[in-house]
């Protein structure tokens, strides 16, 4: 069984996103929020539901695109289980030269 994952298309002020609970398994449908304290609120709701139906904290997924992942990023860094000590950063311009 593997963690939970959300997966984020982060755009200018807003990311879309699709959550699985597990290989192939999505959890609900796919969602979209604002870069906004409303919007990045909405999908802390989401990220707490999914660890209380799964008893596992969700791993999300995003490229960093451009700046427009930062509202995102910094929100979760503030987050006590969230913290970059726990977040992995991966390049991946590095990976494809």
């Amino acid at each position: 069984m593997m963690d939970p994952v959300i997966g984020l298309d982060v755009a200018k002020g807003e990311s879309q996103g699709q959550a699985f609970v597990d290989k192939g398994q999505p959890y609900g449908k796919s969602f979209q929020f604002r870069h906004t304290a409303e919007g990045l609120e909405e999908f802390l709701s989401l990220l707490k539901e999914i660890e209380e139906h799964t008893d596992r904290r969700p791993v999300v997924v995003l490229e960093a695109t451009e700046h427009y992942h930062a509202p995102v990023v910094h929100y979760l860094e503030e987050l006590e289980p969230y913290k970059r000590r726990s977040m992995k950063w991966l390049n991946l311009r590095n990976l494809t030269r």
